[in-house]
């Protein structure tokens, strides 16, 4: 098991959260996938499924030594104790 971030590629702040980063990220994780000869993976994207997840997912897809994706799986932190209430309405 490994990680690739926007971070260890080099960019900083707020250059690590676009769609341009996330695919520059799923790139760099199918090269080290290829180099370690692994021939399916699992996904798990952390966080919902906006853009950046979007180029992620077509960064992986666009690349043509991308290994088999045997998976996938949407991480969603959520609290133990469920939403908060909304606040009471004043008139």
């Amino acid at each position: 098991m490994f990680w690739v971030s926007a971070g260890s590629l080099g960019l900083r702040g707020p250059r690590r959260s676009t769609p341009l980063a996330a695919e520059q990220v799923a790139r760099a994780a199918v090269s080290r996938l290829v180099r370690r000869r692994v021939r399916s993976l699992g996904i798990r994207i952390a966080g919902p499924l906006g853009s950046r997840a979007r180029a992620a997912l077509r960064g992986l897809a666009a690349s043509p030594r991308c290994p088999r994706i045997r998976w996938m799986e949407l991480v969603v932190p959520r609290a133990h104790n469920g939403l908060r209430p909304a606040k009471r309405r004043r008139v």
